[in-house]
């Protein structure tokens, strides 16, 4: 039977990538809030923060680079024979999901209802879903990319 996913190997990957963004992005939210003289903590429909509105334009990028370096070093060494998207739609499904628990189902001053998770923060959420599940192909070839690089660096004897 062929595996296709390293399942302890993906999930630990995802943990560290999804807890990565999460930090970066929020860290990146508070910076411009601060700049611009803004509250972070003020409840303002996501349409209305202007904070947050240049913020999440940058948030399709940053969730690219950092998933992207996860699925590098998930696919390092062996799981080179994986293929690539059974990790990028597992790790788009458990995003999916992580974010649906995190910030619209609980009550939290981080927390959205559907319409403001789902309709205002578009077009970048979906742009973010869209790099998370890209991001598992990104970091295969850049795995294999370096491999071959490093095959073809060496001179013929």
């Amino acid at each position: 039977m062929m595996r296709v996913l390293d399942p302890l190997r993906a999930l630990l990957t995802l943990v560290v990538a999804y807890v990565a963004v999460s930090t970066l992005g929020f860290g990146i939210y508070l910076g411009v809030a601060a700049v611009m003289g803004q509250s972070p903590w003020d409840e303002v429909a996501v349409r209305d923060n202007i904070a947050y509105q240049r913020v999440a334009v940058i948030l399709p990028i940053l969730n690219l680079a950092v998933w992207t370096c996860a699925a590098r070093w998930y696919f390092s060494g062996r799981r080179l024979r994986y293929p690539a998207w059974p990790l990028g739609l597992a790790w788009l499904i458990v995003a999916l999901l992580l974010d649906y628990l995190a910030f619209v189902v609980p009550t939290h001053p981080l927390s959205l209802d559907h319409t403001s998770f789902y309709l205002e923060q578009g077009p970048w959420i979906y742009l973010t879903y869209l790099a998370v599940a890209v991001s598992a192909f990104l970091g295969r070839w850049w795995v294999t990319a370096g491999a071959r690089h490093r095959v073809d660096a060496v001179p013929d004897q």
